[in-house]
C-alpha cells in the first residue's frame, strides 16, 4: 500500500473515533477543524524529519494529541456528568455511559416485548382452553337436557 494512503487511513480512522463522541450538531465543523489541525501537525513533523511519517511516527502524533474520547471532550461546551453527592461518572466517560445506557435500554425493551408476546400467546392458549371447556360442558348439559325431555 502507498505510504501516503496508509497515513490518510490512520488519520481518517482517528478522526472517525473522535467523531463518535462529538455533539451531533457540531460534528462536521469540528471534524473538519480537527482534520486540518492534525494534517498540519503531520506536515510539520514531516518537514522536521525530512521524510514522510511512518505509521508508528504518525501514531505517536495521535497519541500525543490524546485519546479520542478526551479529544472530543475538549470540544464539548458543557461537561455533563452523573453525580449523586459525589461524582460517579465524570465528563470524560459520560458519552460512553450514554452509549452503553442506550444499548441496555434497547436490550431491556426488546426482551420485555418478547416476554410479553410469550405471555400473551400463553394467555390466549389458556383462554382458548377455558372457552373449549366451557363449550364442552354446556354441550354436555344440553345433551342431558334433551335426553331427559325425550
Amino acid at each position: 500500500m502507498i505510504e501516503g494512503a496508509m497515513s490518510m487511513d490512520l488519520l481518517r480512522s482517528y478522526v472517525k473515533a473522535v467523531r463518535r463522541y462529538l455533539p451531533r450538531g457540531q460534528r462536521d465543523d469540528i471534524v473538519a477543524e480537527l482534520t486540518e489541525e492534525l494534517r498540519s501537525e503531520i506536515e510539520a513533523r514531516e518537514a522536521d524529519l525530512d521524510h514522510p511519517l511512518r505509521d508508528h511516527e504518525q501514531m505517536a502524533v495521535f497519541t500525543a494529541y490524546g485519546n479520542a474520547m478526551i479529544v472530543a471532550r475538549r470540544y464539548r461546551q458543557k461537561g455533563m456528568s452523573l453525580s449523586l453527592g459525589w461524582e460517579l461518572i465524570g465528563p470524560e466517560l459520560f458519552p460512553m455511559y450514554l452509549i452503553i445506557l442506550g444499548l441496555n435500554l434497547t436490550l431491556a425493551i426488546g426482551t420485555s416485548v418478547v416476554i410479553m408476546a410469550a405471555i400473551a400467546k400463553a394467555s390466549l392458549v389458556f383462554l382458548g382452553a377455558v372457552l373449549l371447556g366451557w363449550a364442552t360442558t354446556a354441550a354436555q348439559r344440553r345433551v342431558r337436557w334433551i335426553a331427559r325431555v325425550i
